[in-house]
């Protein structure tokens, strides 16, 4: 029982205890429940904010994928949030945004941090707006990030504002920029804000010192004071002001016109004032200049010897006359001004009125009247009429012009028309001032004008530019003084075209002895002038190239010394002959001679001012007259432009040729006084250029009138020694390179005079040359070398090649081909045992001719040496080209070998070139042991000069070829060669 007790007390205080315990739960469920309630509240109060919330709000889980949006969003995204809900914010980039931006946004929020930014987004529709968001992280109880919450405010409404705003003050400045005026910001202190100075040359202060500073600061204290009282005034009644003032600047006194106006600021409080500042100078110097012409227009009215007057058109009413017009009329100015213009016309009032509305509107500024003197005569008048505005009244000017006695002199002029229309000859009349009054038939025929295009013109729109106006003036004084003039007038077509006219000028002369007008009778002279011109030209012009010939170089000449002996000065000649012209006419042909002749005559012209004369005196010499010569020294540097021009190759039918010029030069009155005397000194002189070896020029000296005189001399003696072949050929050796042995000779001519003893070639050649005795000496000497070569065939001596020098004259002719062929035949001499050395001149055409010539030689077996190669144009062109077999460097390249650098090595260059084109090279002018060995080390395959040996007559020469003889006769036939110096080895092109 007790332990039942005990139990039940055990149950009973566990009983209470559970009790307890289940009330202290309720009590906690209770208040869990009221915390519930709350929070379900607050829950219901936030979800209600965040659905009506004017701001668009995204939540999203931890990997960015949106779990909620608002309704908001779906108004401002135009997405629902079943189309959005599951996917990325991404879904709205613009693409605007780097990814850069993006990776710093995602950063900043995934570590716990908030963002804030803006965003330029798209909607569904596509079209972009811009938002304001603020991004924060959700944590979980575990203070982990479970999601993103994003709250975003649509800001494109504000950015376009702030987009317009910035447009507009981009507008603004640049409209500030591109005023004109100066402006100026000025603050309620009365200091400068802001400035524009488009200009700040109109500015006293540096535009770097304006800001901050007071305007007081920057002006005249004159001007400071007038802006003072107009801010004074703007402050007082807001009303704008405007200021005039002037500043002396630097550049010189301006005047300024200042327009100011109150700014205002927000709420319209008056915050300063802004300042537009216009340079008025031009205008206030127009307003001057104004004042002065109307003062210079009053005094010019009020002493003009003309009749003037001034009208108001309104009534008629003469506002003023000048002294002449109370003259004229025959009132005092007060009467005058008293009286309406119908008291003076006789013209009805109405149709007066009319004639001024039309000066008023400038459809008429001429008219003609008759006026009403005070004595009651009636004159005729012509008025020219037009607009004025004086002192703001709008009035009308009248010239008065009195025409009465020309009305009279018309009249007689009408009657005498019927004479007029029958004359054959064009007959004009003119008034007194040169103004047309009629024409008659044969005029319009003549000149293509009708008679209305012409009457009431002035007579000089038929005068050419080419008369002087002192051909006028005397032309003019002719028919004041004699009453008439007859002569050569050119004068204008209708068409424009200008004809040549004889013409008759008679004055007419009125009762009182004026001339009231003038009487012209013509006739078109143009045939006859043409004649006359062709007839000109053809006594005074080359008719091929148009430059003035003989005939009028002449004439041109002795004018040009009679003006130098007035005015005590001096004049150039320039006789210029062509070097090679007959070469390319006889070789191409006299059509291509021509073609050449006509373009030297237009480079000649190029040279030259156009006062100078160039003239062709005939064939290929021409002439230059300098005129005016101040400094002789000139004609040199003009000699050497006509050479340099000369020296240009020429595009003759498709190919290019070249040609040189010789020039001699004299001076008036230096080298002569006449022109005969200066033609044949500066002939004398050409002479002396082509002797110094062609295409230069040369002035004269006095001793060469005596050279000149030598020279006929020595020309008469050339034709006799022709004619008793009074010349010899001397042999100069010429050896293989490697070996020294003799391989060949060169033959060169010698005359020996009777009494000048041996005469060497580079005396007489030149003249042979000239004077055409080339081609007969040439031959000589083509046939005395190969006689002289058979002869010592036939004593035994080796058959060695021997180089004779042709001249391009020579070349030239048709026939050397055939007296080649003739000689090889009559000599019995084989085909390889002659060799042509002819100059880069004859090259120098470049013509088909000359490589055909060339190769028709060369099939005969006959070889070509290219003589002096270096001292001319050199052109790789003409080795490629032509048939040559040997080059020969000329002696000045080889004379300061091996010491010289520059000629050691422009050798080099000739022998490798030379090589490489497979040719052989011969040195001439070798004269010492370094030379010869310094030669074989390049590789030079023959040597020629004093060293190896002086040219020698032929029995000297023999004694050079002696030791050779007995090697030749143990050989016969072709197996001559055998000595080393064989035919076929010496100057056949390498392989």
């Amino acid at each position: 029982m007790v332990q039942l007790r005990a139990h039940r007390a055990d149950l009973q205080r566990l009983v209470a205890a559970r009790s307890a315990e289940v009330r202290a739960r309720e009590a906690e469920l209770d208040r869990a429940q009221s915390v519930a309630y709350v929070g379900e509240q607050q829950l219901r109060k936030l979800s209600t904010a965040i659905e009506c919330s004017p701001a668009s709000i995204v939540i999203t889980d931890r990997s960015g994928n949106i779990e909620y949006v608002n309704p908001q969003f779906e108004r401002c995204t135009g997405y629902t949030a079943q189309e959005v809900v599951g996917k990325n914010p991404r879904v709205l980039k613009s693409g605007n945004r780097s990814a850069e931006e993006y990776a710093v946004l995602w950063a900043t929020i995934t570590h716990g941090h908030v963002w804030r930014g803006e965003f330029e987004n798209i909607r569904k529709d596509r079209t972009h707006y811009w938002e304001t968001a603020s991004i924060a992280p959700i944590r979980a109880d575990d203070g982990t990030i479970s999601g993103f919450v994003a709250v975003k405010e649509d800001i494109t409404l504000q950015k376009r504002a702030e987009r317009e705003l910035r447009e507009r003050e981009v507008k603004l400045a640049a409209l500030i920029a591109s005023l004109p005026d100066l402006m100026f910001v000025i603050d309620r202190n009365r200091r400068i804000a802001e400035f524009h100075a488009p200009d700040p040359g109109l500015l006293l202060t540096a535009p770097a010192q304006f800001l901050g500073r007071s305007y007081a600061e920057t002006l005249p204290p004159a001007v400071v004071v007038k802006l003072d009282a107009a801010l004074e005034e703007i402050s007082a009644t807001g009303e704008p002001r405007q200021v005039e003032y002037t500043l002396d600047l630097p550049r010189g006194r301006h005047h300024f016109n200042a327009s100011i106006s109150r700014l205002a600021g927000a709420g319209l409080a008056p915050e300063g004032f802004i300042v537009l500042v216009r340079d008025i100078t031009e205008r206030v110097r127009m307003e001057q200049a104004l004042v002065e012409s109307e003062l210079r227009y009053r005094e010019l009215f009020a002493n003009s010897r003309v009749v003037m007057l001034v009208i108001d058109p309104v009534d008629g009413s003469i506002v003023d006359a000048n002294a002449k017009a109370c003259e004229y009329y025959g009132y005092d100015l007060a009467t005058l001004t008293r009286m309406r213009i119908w008291g003076i016309n006789v013209l009805g009032r109405e149709q007066i009125q009319r004639e001024m509305a039309q000066a008023q509107a400038r459809e008429a500024d001429t008219f003609r009247f008759r006026h009403r003197l005070a004595s009651g005569e009636l004159r005729d008048v012509e008025v020219a009429s037009g607009p004025i505005e004086i002192a703001g009244r709008k009035l009308l000017y009248s010239v008065v012009q009195d025409v009465t006695e020309r009305k009279r002199v018309e009249e007689r002029m009408r009657q005498a028309m019927v004479v007029f229309n029958a004359c054959s000859q064009g007959i004009m009349t003119t008034d007194a001032r040169g103004v047309v009054t009629s024409v008659n038939p044969a005029f319009c025929t003549i000149t293509g004008y009708l008679s209305a295009e012409v009457i009431g013109r002035k007579s000089s729109m038929f005068k050419p530019e080419r008369h002087e106006a002192t051909f006028f003036d005397a032309m003019w004084t002719s028919i004041v003084e004699s009453g008439s003039w007859a002569g050569e007038v050119g004068s204008r077509r209708k068409d424009g075209g200008t004809y040549p006219q004889w013409v008759t000028v008679t004055a007419v002369r009125d009762t009182d002895g004026k001339v009231a007008e003038y009487v012209t009778l013509f006739s078109d002279i143009t045939e006859r002038k043409q004649q006359e011109v062709a007839m000109w030209r053809q006594a005074n012009f080359d008719p091929l190239t148009g430059l003035a010939n003989r005939s009028l170089l002449q004439d041109r000449l002795g004018r040009a010394l009679a003006q130098a002996r007035r005015h005590a000065c001096k004049v150039g000649l320039l006789f210029l002959d062509l070097d090679g012209f007959k070469w390319i006419n006889d070789s191409l042909g006299h059509d291509v001679g021509d073609e050449l002749l006509v373009d030297v005559a237009r480079r000649l012209n190029t040279c030259v001012r156009d006062e100078d004369t160039v003239a062709r005196l005939g064939g290929d010499e021409f002439t230059v007259v300098v005129h005016n010569l101040v400094d002789p020294a000139d004609l040199g540097a003009i000699a050497d432009k006509l050479v340099a021009v000369l020296r240009e190759p020429f595009a003759l039918h498709g190919a290019c040729h070249h040609i040189s010029g010789s020039i001699g030069i004299t001076v008036f009155p230096d080298d002569g006084d006449d022109v005969q005397t200066l033609l044949r000194n500066a002939d004398i002189a050409m002479y002396k250029a082509k002797q110094a070896g062609k295409n230069r020029a040369q002035f004269y000296a006095h001793h060469m009138q005596a050279d000149a005189l030598a020279r006929v001399h020595l020309e008469a003696d050339l034709r006799i020694a022709i004619e008793q072949r009074a010349f010899e050929l001397h042999y100069q050796p010429i050896v293989d390179s490697a070996s020294g042995t003799l391989v060949g000779a060169e033959a060169l001519i010698r005359w020996n005079h009777p009494e000048r003893g041996m005469i060497s070639p580079i005396e007489f050649i030149p003249v042979a040359e000239d004077c055409g005795l080339i081609v007969q000496i040439g031959e000589w000497v083509l046939r005395e070398a190969m006689r002289q070569r058979r002869d010592w065939l036939a004593r035994g001596y080796p058959p060695l090649r021997l180089a004779v020098n042709v001249s391009g004259v020579q070349f030239g002719e048709a026939g050397l081909p055939e007296l080649l062929r003739t000689l090889l035949a009559e000599c019995d001499a084989a085909r390889d045992s002659l060799i042509l050395e002819i100059t880069e001149s004859v090259l120098m055409g470049g013509s088909e001719n000359v490589e055909a010539r060339m190769r028709d030689i060369k099939e005969q077996g006959i070889c070509f040496a290219l003589d002096d190669f270096g001292t001319g144009f050199s052109s790789l062109s003409y080795l490629k080209r032509f048939p040559v077999d040997i080059v020969k460097i000329d002696r000045s390249f080889v004379r300061d070998c091996p010491d010289d650098r520059n000629d050691a090595s422009l050798v080099e260059a000739i022998i490798n070139m030379a090589h490489s084109l497979g040719l052989r090279v011969t040195a001439e002018g070798v004269e010492s042991a370094e030379q010869r060995e310094f030669l074989r080390a390049l590789g030079c395959d023959y040597l020629q000069g004093y060293l190896i040996g002086k040219p020698l007559a032929a029995d000297a020469f023999e004694a050079m070829m002696v030791p050779l003889r007995s090697v030749a006769a143990a050989f016969t036939g072709g197996r001559r060669r055998a000595f080393g110096c064989t035919e076929a080895s010496f100057f056949a092109k390498r392989n």
